[in-house]
C-alpha cells in the first residue's frame, strides 16, 4: 500500500499532461478512474473517461488504459482498451512509469496512426 501510495503522489504532482486526472478507485488501488480533455486537434472538444487497470505484477509488466467513454479511434480495440504495445514493447521497471502511459494515451488523440490499427 505505502509503494502505491508513493506512485500516485508521484503521478499527481509531477509530469502529467495537463488535462489528464486521475484517481485511485475507492474499491481497489489496481484500478485508477481518469479522464482526458482534449482541447485541439481532431477530437477538440472531448472528454473521455477510461480507467487505468494495474497489474498484480506491477511494476514487472505494463498496465493497461481500457476508455469507458465510446472512442472511434485506430489505437483503440473495440472493447475500449488503447494498444500500448507500440509505445512500450517490454515494459522495463524503473524506466517506464505510469505517467509515460498517460501521456502516450493523450498524445494519442493529436498523432492519430493508421498504419498499425488495432480495430
Amino acid at each position: 500500500k505505502q509503494w502505491y501510495q508513493r506512485r500516485v503522489r508521484e503521478l499527481l504532482c509531477n509530469n502529467v499532461s495537463s488535462g489528464v486526472y486521475v484517481a485511485p478507485s475507492p474499491r481497489t488501488l489496481q484500478v485508477w478512474n481518469g479522464v482526458i480533455f482534449i482541447k485541439i486537434g481532431l477530437f477538440a472538444d472531448g472528454c473521455f473517461k477510461f480507467n487505468l487497470l494495474i497489474p498484480d505484477d506491477f511494476p514487472y509488466s505494463r498496465p493497461a488504459v481500457k476508455f469507458l467513454t465510446p472512442v472511434f479511434h485506430p489505437q483503440v480495440k473495440e472493447n475500449g482498451e488503447l494498444n500500448l504495445v507500440k509505445a512500450f514493447p517490454t515494459w522495463t521497471p524503473r524506466k517506464d512509469r505510469i505517467w509515460h502511459v498517460l501521456r502516450y494515451t493523450k498524445r494519442c488523440f493529436f498523432s492519430v496512426n493508421t498504419l498499425d490499427s488495432v480495430n
